[in-house]
């Protein structure tokens, strides 16, 4: 079996090889070959260590030498060449207290999380294979190397990267591999909030979403969201999550509304907890409160929802409520288009597009403080039941009467 891999691959593959050393390409990216998949990446492992590939080659980065991993640089890309290694004992479910250099690849293979991931290629030998990594492609079943109590005790993340790339590759996780995350799901609790927010990401805005749904069924989202909040046992959720567009906080919004129950300010908690940026919270937060409150085929409705929520988020609020059956087809078409037309025509939505501003008002004698933003606001009521009534001279106009009640 022959792969065609890009001409600096080829280059670094043959120089480490002339110097005497191993080389191959490594996990996802054989992989990824293997199922007919462009790799985002291509990594290497080699029996040489990091000081004999700084010698081979012109320019690199110490990116982990504690690791063994050099990165080469070639026509502006970056290549990641590690030496073949053997991790120490894992104290913390996560890392190994240290690791071994060694010069066989099959050690280097034994240590990898699953078969489809501990393949190895050069154009030299072709494929090494020695967990059977092709047969599981072949079988679309994810299956852990050797032990799977083993693998996850060593690394209790790779419960979450076995569902995320479940999810990502339409693979069936093996029965053992399976039970072995069931009776470890507590370990994840022993994994920072970042990385298990960065593989739920990914498992979310796969092409099988619904997959996330073994994190109920395995135990893992009992370890990872408080219990209190959680409703589980509803799997006719889980394929409502492909019904929305593959947008971060589209799918987070969808998941988190089918199996929470909170309140906005327990929502916010959990969202820090899950360490969401806070612009992708409140994105988040918005439609999960929006999401069941009735939405009238009314132009001025419209407009007044969308200057509280801005009409991005009412759209991204009509993804949600069309796919969870929550308004009518025809109603969603008449609000999209009225909304389309408030966006196109400029429509005043919000204070700082008013023709008017504070300096004005207070040329009308207004004292500097609260009244000038209570007016205002007032100003921005008046214009959002007739945008045609933001002009300057109505404004004020307005404004005058106001202060003469």
């Amino acid at each position: 079996m022959l792969f065609k891999l890009p001409k600096n691959v080829e280059y670094i593959l043959e120089c480490i090889h002339n110097s005497g050393e191993e080389a191959y390409i490594v996990g996802g990216c054989v992989r990824d070959v293997l199922m007919e998949r462009e790799p985002k990446d291509y990594d290497i492992t080699t029996s040489a260590k990091p000081e004999h590939i700084k010698k081979i080659f012109q320019k690199t980065v110490d990116t982990g030498l504690e690791h063994g991993t050099v990165t080469v640089l070639l026509g502006g890309c970056g290549y990641e060449v590690t030496t073949y290694r053997i991790e120490g004992k894992y104290e913390d479910y996560r890392r190994p207290k240290d690791v071994v250099f060694t010069r066989s690849l099959k050690e280097d293979l034994l240590r990898r999380d699953f078969t489809i991931n501990a393949m190895a290629y050069n154009v030299t030998e072709g494929l090494i294979d020695l967990y059977d990594g092709q047969a599981d492609i072949e079988k679309k079943q994810l299956r852990c190397v050797g032990r799977a109590e083993d693998r996850f005790h060593e690394d209790a993340l790779r419960m979450l990267r076995g569902i995320r790339f479940s999810s990502q590759l339409g693979f069936n996780i093996e029965e053992a591999t399976y039970q072995a995350i069931r009776s470890q799901s507590r370990l994840i609790s022993y994994v920072s909030a970042e990385r298990i927010y960065v593989e739920m990401t990914k498992t979310l805005l796969s092409q099988e979403p619904w997959r996330i749904e073994a994190l109920e069924i395995c135990g893992l989202i009992q370890h990872i969201l408080p219990k209190e909040y959680l409703v589980l046992g509803r799997s006719e959720a889980y394929p409502l999550l492909e019904k929305v567009p593959e947008v971060h906080h589209l799918r987070w919004a969808m998941y988190l509304s089918e199996i929470l129950e909170v309140t906005p300010k327990e929502l916010t908690q959990v969202l820090k907890q899950l360490r969401f940026d806070n612009k992708t919270a409140q994105r988040v937060l918005v439609l999960i409160q929006e999401e069941k409150k009735p939405i009238y085929a009314d132009k001025v409705y419209i407009r007044r929802l969308a200057s509280q929520i801005t009409p991005e988020r009412l759209f991204d609020v009509l993804e949600l409520q069309r796919a969870k059956g929550y308004i009518q087809l025809e109603t969603e078409k008449k609000i999209r288009h009225d909304l389309q037309e408030i966006i196109e025509d400029n429509d005043c939505l919000a204070v700082k597009d008013l023709a008017i501003h504070g300096a004005d008002l207070i040329e009308l004698g207004v004292k500097k403080g609260p009244c000038i933003g209570q007016l205002l606001h007032g100003a921005l009521e008046y214009v959002l039941d007739d945008p045609t009534r933001n002009q300057k001279e109505e404004l004020l106009d307005y404004i005058q009467q106001q202060l003469t009640k």
